[in-house]
């Protein structure tokens, strides 16, 4: 007996399946555990649900397999014992569950990813206050310092403490809390001094070579945010060929259209610089090939991958509006593709700044931080930069001096992040005793509100930690001189 959804599930048809045996309709692979299940049932018949606790499939006669659940009913005739078997397609529910369990892992996921934003930003207040320390304590002492040697080893410092917070850029990567500066970039000059830093932290035994095509467009990009990719990228291609190999990086021109961009739609047509970074390595298969941007994802678990490299520079490259793909084989090496939108020619029109170093007129500025060890240093620096400043770490103590003679004082220079009274609250609080007070608002922390906040809140500037003396000497006559 044959019905009509039988058909229709198997795609044969009443009269091809009547008095064919039943392993037709069964996969090769089960045929011979079916023959042993079913002389065993026809000893002991009773109605019996399968499918419950195991897969089941079936065969159409196309060579597809379909997943089912059957039920078998027992039925004794004058000729004997016969069953009747009901099949169930259950395809559309295990493609429903396989999506629940989609979305279950990219909850997991998001929920990792936010834990990490929480914990990066944790730290990269903490480094960022220590950092901003040395780096005014060392500009302090190149300033006052008159021997040779000494003047090098304190810019040695510098440079290190610039290295330093390219460091909290990568930990800032885990979250989505670190917005991008995206500027005219140009991306072959950038490369060169990103791989100069690179080479020595390769293995000899990988040969790193540069491609740039002549006359290359700018890119319209955030300078830290291609260092990551390009360091991300070169460390993943390194772990490939641990018996060594060739690493290139190619830069070459891209325009993106028709097809193209059909296939890649979060590209518009236009000019793109693409950055190509192909290894000789070990490569991937498919399946790992399509885990690769997955966050967490790693095949080097042993070696103390995270998994997040890849997606990282994924969500960077897309940020940035450009495009990302992976060409590669099971033992023929990987090549990564990065497309960057081109900078057009009014953009990449450069005006140098004015670097000279702006000196105040002995104003009184009033700052506050609640980190001790920038107390001193503080004084210092504003100090040598021609305020005077009365310094204080506890925010509390700063608003009753100010509220004591708040005319005494032409500029106010807070943290964000204090106890009792954040940067945000004090900055209130002063404008509440004196309206249109200018305040600039100093953050180690790199919340995305920060910057919504302090605008609201009236403060006229924001400054990132680690910040330089030229920085806040700019910023400060900025905001003291403008309208």
């Amino acid at each position: 007996m044959v019905n009509r959804e039988i058909e229709r599930l198997f795609c044969y048809s009443r009269d091809e399946l009547l008095g064919l045996p039943v392993e037709i309709l069964i996969p090769e692979r089960y045929k011979t555990g079916h023959s042993i299940l079913r002389a065993g049932y026809f000893k002991n018949p009773e109605p019996r649900m399968m499918g419950k606790c195991r897969e089941l499939f079936g065969l159409r006669k196309d060579g597809i397999e379909v997943p089912v659940e059957i039920g078998i009913t027992p039925v004794e005739t004058e000729e004997g014992v016969f069953v009747i078997s009901t099949i169930v397609d259950i395809s559309y529910r295990k493609h429903a569950e396989a999506e629940q369990r989609k979305l279950e892992e990219q909850l997991r996921q998001a929920q990792k990813m936010e834990a990490l934003g929480q914990l990066a930003s944790g730290i990269a207040h903490d480094i960022n206050n220590i950092l901003q320390a040395i780096q005014a304590s060392a500009e302090i002492a190149v300033k006052d310092t008159i021997e040779p040697v000494l003047v090098d080893k304190f810019y040695e410092i510098i440079m290190n403490v610039e290295r330093g917070k390219h460091v909290v850029e990568r930990i800032l990567s885990f979250s989505r809390q670190k917005s991008l500066n995206v500027q005219p970039l140009d991306l072959k000059k950038q490369t060169e001094a990103t791989i100069a830093f690179l080479k020595a932290m390769l293995p000899p035994e990988v040969q790193l070579q540069l491609h740039a095509e002549p006359g290359l467009p700018h890119i319209l990009a955030d300078v830290n945010s291609v260092d990551l990719i390009l360091m991300n990228l070169t460390n993943n291609a390194a772990q490939a060929m641990q018996s060594g190999g060739k690493l290139d990086i190619a830069l070459e021109s891209f325009y993106a259209k028709d097809n193209f961009v059909r296939m890649h739609p979060e590209l518009n047509e236009g000019c793109y610089v693409r950055m190509l970074v192909r290894d000789t390595g070990e490569g991937m298969n498919e399946e790992i090939r399509e885990k690769a941007f997955d966050p967490f994802f790693t095949t080097k678990a042993s070696q103390g991958g995270s998994g997040l490299g890849l997606s990282i520079v994924q969500r960077l490259v897309l940020e940035h509006g450009g495009s990302i793909w992976i060409d590669s084989e099971e033992g023929a090496g990987t090549a990564v593709s990065c497309l960057f939108p081109a900078a057009n020619d009014s953009a990449v029109e450069y005006i140098g700044d004015d670097i000279s170093m702006p000196y105040g007129n002995s104003q009184r500025i009033i700052c506050v931080d609640d980190e001790s060890a920038l107390q001193t240093v503080n004084n210092q620096v504003l100090s040598g930069l021609g305020y005077r400043p009365s310094v204080f770490v506890d925010p509390r103590v700063a608003l009753d001096v100010f509220k004591s003679s708040p005319a005494e004082f032409d500029l106010a220079v807070i943290d964000y992040s204090m106890p009792f009274l954040n940067g945000i609250k004090l900055t209130s609080e002063l404008l509440k005793i004196r309206p249109g007070f200018p305040v600039v608002i100093v953050s180690g922390s790199v919340k995305g509100s920060v910057e919504k906040q302090f605008k609201k809140v009236g403060a006229k500037a924001l400054i990132r930690k680690p910040y330089t003396r030229l920085e806040l000497a700019h910023t400060l006559f900025s905001v003291l001189n403008s309208d």
